[in-house]
């Protein structure tokens, strides 16, 4: 089964990976910095819990893709930031996609997806992603974006006991 940590480790590969983000953070967004310079544009992570039915576990993440507006409050700027830092969390996803896809269905004709959701294969899929734009709240401009998106690992819970 793959671990709260597990994902972790893959969105922060993704995030070292990826030319568009210079630095990684994960937990509460008090813990935004962990003690590090502002490094932009930025991925931080944040796992908000799991939840466990039947052979899946559904973990519901909040990730922000974040960069500094500047110091103007020049609409077309704005907008780039929001487009460029929407265009990485576009990314994230098409990367679990083409994760949760990657295996070709069995003979019985289930995608990985599915399999997923059975509880058949330890795999990844997503369900549920809303991008939704952010606000710098002390100079109101846009600065990012924020994904909402559950994860959806295969579990298998002890049967008989």
């Amino acid at each position: 089964m793959l671990t709260t940590k597990a994902i972790d480790s893959r969105f922060e590969n993704f995030a070292e990976r990826s030319v568009f983000v210079q630095a990684y953070s994960r937990g509460e967004m008090h813990d935004f910095n962990q003690g590090k310079e502002d490094e932009y544009p930025r991925m931080h992570t944040i796992c908000k819990g799991a939840t466990y039915q039947d052979n899946i576990k559904r973990l519901s993440y909040e990730i922000y893709f974040l960069s500094l507006p500047n110091s103007d409050h020049n609409d077309e700027d704005q907008l780039q930031i929001v487009s460029d830092m929407e265009r990485v969390a576009e990314d994230l996803l098409i990367e679990l996609f083409l994760h949760q896809t990657a295996a070709q269905p069995d003979t019985t004709g289930d995608t990985s997806y599915l399999k997923v959701n059975r509880g058949t294969d330890f795999g990844i899929a997503y369900e549920d992603a809303n991008i939704t734009p952010m606000v710098e709240s002390t100079k109101n401009v846009l600065c990012g974006v924020r994904l909402d998106l559950s994860i959806v690992v295969g579990w298998r819970k002890l049967q008989n006991v």
